[in-house]
Order: C-alpha cells, then sequence, then structure tokens
C-alpha cells in the first residue's frame, strides 16, 4: 500500500485523506511537504476529539489550516466514486470533493469480543 501512495503522491494532484486522526495527519503532511492541494474530512467537528480533546484537538486544525489544508470538519463521507486519477468524494452535506489519490485513515476497532467469557478485564 505504501508504494503505490507513494507513486500517487509523487505524481501530485489533489488528497483527500478521510479521517482526522494520526494516520490522516502524517499522510496530510507528507503530501503537503511535497507540494500537494490536501483536503482533510471528518465527521468530527474536531478531530482526535474522542481521544485527546477538543482544545488539542483545535490545535491540529489550526496547524492543518497554517500549512494550506482545506478542511471538511463536521461531515461524512456518503461515497467515493471514480476511477485512481479521477475520484470523487461526496459528503453528507451534500459537498463533492475532486481528488485523483484518496486515503483513508478511520482508524480501527479491536475485535476483542471472544475475551468476554475469558475473566479478564476488558476497559
Amino acid at each position: 500500500d505504501c508504494l503505490r501512495l507513494r507513486e500517487d503522491l509523487l505524481a501530485g494532484g489533489h488528497l483527500v485523506v478521510i479521517g482526522g486522526g494520526f494516520i490522516g495527519a502524517e499522510v496530510t503532511s507528507t503530501a503537503r511537504s511535497l507540494g500537494l492541494e490536501v483536503t482533510v474530512v471528518d465527521p468530527l467537528p474536531v478531530p482526535m476529539s474522542r481521544v485527546l480533546n477538543t482544545e488539542i484537538g483545535g490545535w491540529f486544525v489550526d496547524l492543518h489550516r497554517r500549512h494550506g489544508v482545506r478542511t471538511r470538519f463536521g461531515a461524512g463521507v456518503e461515497a467515493v466514486d471514480g476511477e485512481s486519477g479521477d475520484l470523487r468524494v461526496s459528503l453528507t452535506d451534500g459537498t463533492v470533493l475532486e481528488a485523483s489519490t484518496v486515503v483513508v485513515g478511520i482508524g480501527a476497532v479491536p475485535n476483542d469480543g471472544w475475551l468476554k467469557s475469558s475473566g479478564l478485564v476488558i476497559d
């Protein structure tokens, strides 16, 4: 995945990053340093506010914007259509973003259901 992403980023264009967490922030930073236009989309009004808090999440918003990143926070993604190099990202607020590359960094949920009967405390 990372080799293909590297090729796409080096080709330039507009990158849409779905997810404003740590992975999304790293990809965004790298893409901006390579000169790409970047838009970050996250359904939370303040990214990373579930992991950190709204104040620290706000710092990330300010940092992105100071570096020329467009942000669409508070809007989810309904669909990604098109083919590599010519993509459209439809948001829940009706906005459609054009992109040459889309990266989805929305985290993971651990599959710990099988541990419930183990007697271990799961927090």
